[in-house]
């Protein structure tokens, strides 16, 4: 199945970001950092637009979880323009709702407030928990 560039794609960010998930909640965490990272590797070289923001979205919590959020924020950034470009709304509105959690101020509410009214807007019920599922390595934010 690994053969289809969807399916391949679509595993190797699933177990990136499985792999930031259990990273997040450990004290030494360098073996599932290095899956993230190495999964990470693997979808950009797939190089294709709707998977390149994908693998962004990993990285940046690769970023949150080793102390650097001010590379996870960039990474973030570029997630939502990749997402926006490809027309993935949904995974935009999930890098957004992370982003926000990293911003400041002003720049932190309309950030959320724009995620969660696409969310709203599709009857997500529980955008926190679709946002942990598709976005790992970052603090729960309610």
């Amino acid at each position: 199945m690994l053969r289809v560039q969807l399916i391949r794609i679509e595993a190797w960010f699933l177990r990136g970001r499985t792999a930031l998930a259990l990273a997040a909640g450990e004290k030494d965490n360098r073996r599932h950092l290095a899956i993230a990272r190495h999964d990470v590797r693997r979808i950009a070289a797939e190089d294709v637009p709707w998977s390149n923001p994908l693998g962004l979205l990993v990285s940046a919590g690769v970023a949150y979880v080793e102390g650097d959020s001010g590379t996870a924020e960039r990474r973030l950034s570029l997630a939502v323009d990749g997402f926006d470009r490809a027309d993935m709304a949904l995974y935009a509105a999930v890098a957004r709702r992370r982003l926000a959690g990293l911003q400041d101020g002003a720049q932190r509410h309309e950030t959320a407030r724009r995620a969660d009214d696409w969310m709203h807007a599709q009857h997500v019920k529980n955008p926190p928990s679709l946002t942990r599922a598709f976005a790992s390595g970052f603090p729960d934010e309610g």
